[in-house]
This record gives structure tokens, sequence and C-alpha cells, in this order.
């Protein structure tokens, strides 16, 4: 059984002018959520083994300031096919995830992320991943390249207006 753990990045910034999407930062909300759901993270998940994530500036800053505060990995890979990625591409690149890995921390955007939660663990009830939303699934695979079938548990989901 692998561990997956899902993060839609902190919330963004809508109010800079003339800034492409991928360049949009961090708003103030974003950067005060983030020590709260770090702490959620330290506390309840397990620590993974690798951490992927979109390149855009603001996952990358979620992911850089979760890091400092403790909750890391000895792997982090900036990808750019994680920008606003489709479930499908999601699963493209868990599958090339070495085996010996058990948890794999994944930090994108939506729709891509709910669509994950949603295709991977059928009939739970959480349909939308707010902004630092965090879910833990364990799934049904012994090796990442068959994520293309797998199936999911979901076992938490937490996001800062929860707590």
């Amino acid at each position: 059984m692998k561990k997956l753990i899902l993060v839609r990045h902190a919330k963004s910034d809508w109010n800079q002018e003339g800034v492409a999407d991928h360049e949009r930062e961090l708003n103030q909300r974003g950067k005060r959520d983030i020590p709260l759901m770090t702490s959620v993270l330290i506390q309840k998940y397990p620590r993974p083994n690798i951490i992927l994530l979109s390149d855009s500036v603001r996952t990358v800053g979620t992911v850089e300031r979760i890091t400092t505060l403790g909750y890391t990995s000895s792997i982090i890979r900036y990808l750019p096919s994680l920008y606003l990625a489709s479930f499908e591409t999601m699963q493209q690149e868990l599958a090339q995830i070495d085996d010996n890995v058990e948890t794999a921390f994944l930090c994108a955007h939506n729709p891509g992320i709910s669509d994950f939660l949603n295709i991977l663990c059928p009939g739970n009830e959480y349909q939308h991943v707010t902004t630092l939303g965090s879910v833990l699934i364990v799934l049904n695979i012994e090796t990442w390249s068959e994520i293309f079938s797998a199936k999911g548990r979901l076992v938490r989901f937490d996001y800062p207006k929860k707590k």
C-alpha cells in the first residue's frame, strides 16, 4: 500500500495587475494559513519520501514555507507539467516515482487536485479541495506504476477554515 498526500497551493493574490497566472504570488491569508496547516501536516500526516510540485510561484511559495516550518522530504521535484495539470498528468508523474517511495506529496492546482481526489476515492463527500486543503489517501497499490488503476481510501481531509 502506498500513501499519497494531495495539497492545493495556499491562497494566491488576484490583485496583481499584469501578472501572468503562473507568476501570481501568495496573498496575506495564504501566508497566514501555512503555519496552521503545516502544524496539521506534522502532527497528523506521514512524512513524505518525495515532494512533487508545480513550478508556479504560488505552489513553490506554499511548499517552501511548509518545508521551512519542518514538514519536508529529502527529494523535492519542481515539475512544469504539474502547472494546471489534469488528473491524467498527475497520474503520469506519480507513475514515474521509484517504488521504494512509500509516501508521496503532490502540491498543485484545481481543478486537477479535486478531480484526483474524486477519481481516486469515488463516493467521498469531499468534492472540492479548497486552497491549502490537504488530503491523505491510502492507495491499493504496491508500485507507483499501478496508479492508473488505483483506488484509494480517504484517510484525512483538512483545510484552514476547518481548523
